[in-house]
C-alpha cells in the first residue's frame, strides 16, 4: 500500500501547493478500541458526534433545496412534541436524533418530483451514506419519509434485513415498525402545524393534560388551514400514542 499512498500524497501536495502534510498518529484499531470503550462506558468521549450527524443532514437539506423557514420550524415543533411526550412514547435520545434528521431532510424528494416526493425521499436516503448512522437507522429514517404523506400500512413496511433474527438495539421487525410509526406520527403532526407556511403557531406552548396533547397559541389571525391539517393528522397520532392532539387558541383580553 505504500506506493499508491505516496502517489496520492504527492498529487495532493502538487495540486494544493502544500509543503507539508500532517497525518494523525491514529490507526483503525485505535478507533475500534475507542468505540468499544465508549459503548461499554469505560471512557467518556468529549466530542459530540451527534452534532456531526446533524451537520451532515443539514448539508443534505441544502443540497436538495429543503432548508427553508418551514423546515426549520417543523424541526422545532417535532422536537418540542417529542420532549413533551417523553413520559408516554418510550423513546430515548437516539430516537430523538433520528426524528430530528428525518425532519431536516423530510422534503428532499421534492427536488426530484413533487408528485412522488415521498418515494423520492426514500430513495435519496437509502442511496446516501450518513456518517454516524447504521444502515438500519438510515432505513428507519427513509421509511418515516416514505409514510409521511401516504397511508401507514403496518404489514407493508419493508426492511432489507430480517430483523426477527437480529438482536439489535431496535429489536425485532415488529419493534422497528412501531418505531417508524411513532416517528412518522410526530413528523406528520409537526408538519401540519405549519401547513400554510406562515409560522402561525411559532409561539405555541405544549402540555399533556387529561389524556390530550394540548397545543396552545395566541395567534390572532386566520389559522384555518393549519387547524384543518392539524385535525387530520391528529387521528393517526392518537392511534399510535393513545393521546389526542388538540389545538387551542388563547383568548385575547
Amino acid at each position: 500500500m505504500l506506493l499508491p499512498t505516496a502517489i496520492i500524497y504527492k498529487q495532493v501536495m502538487e495540486m494544493t501547493g502544500a509543503e507539508e502534510i500532517w497525518i494523525p498518529g491514529i490507526r483503525l484499531c485505535d478507533g475500534i478500541a475507542a468505540e468499544y470503550a465508549a459503548d461499554n462506558k469505560l471512557i467518556k468521549l468529549k466530542h459530540n458526534f451527534d452534532a456531526d450527524i446533524i451537520s451532515t443532514s443539514r448539508n443534505m437539506a441544502v443540497r436538495y433545496r429543503c432548508k427553508t423557514p418551514h423546515a426549520e420550524l417543523v424541526e422545532v415543533y417535532a422536537l418540542k412534541i417529542f420532549d413533551t411526550m417523553k413520559r408516554y412514547h418510550g423513546m430515548g435520545g437516539r430516537e430523538r436524533l433520528l426524528l430530528q434528521i428525518a425532519v431536516i431532510v423530510h422534503a428532499c424528494g421534492k427536488f426530484i418530483s413533487v408528485r412522488n416526493a415521498n418515494e423520492c425521499s426514500y430513495n435519496i436516503i437509502m442511496s446516501t451514506e450518513i456518517i454516524g448512522l447504521s444502515h438500519l437507522e438510515r432505513e428507519i429514517i427513509a421509511n418515516v419519509l416514505r409514510y409521511n404523506i401516504r397511508d401507514f400500512d403496518y404489514n407493508q413496511v419493508q426492511m432489507e434485513a430480517n430483523l426477527d433474527n437480529i438482536n439489535g438495539s431496535y429489536g425485532s421487525h415488529k419493534d422497528v415498525t412501531i418505531l417508524i410509526a411513532k416517528l412518522t406520527a410526530i413528523l406528520r403532526l409537526a408538519d401540519s402545524m405549519d401547513r400554510a407556511h406562515k409560522q402561525t403557531l411559532q409561539d405555541c406552548k405544549m402540555e399533556v393534560k387529561d389524556g390530550n396533547l394540548v397545543v396552545r397559541t395566541a395567534y390572532p389571525g386566520d389559522m384555518t388551514l393549519d387547524a384543518i391539517s392539524f385535525e387530520q393528522k391528529a387521528s393517526f397520532f392518537e392511534e399510535i400514542f393513545g393521546i389526542r392532539p388538540i389545538l387551542k387558541r388563547k383568548r385575547s383580553v
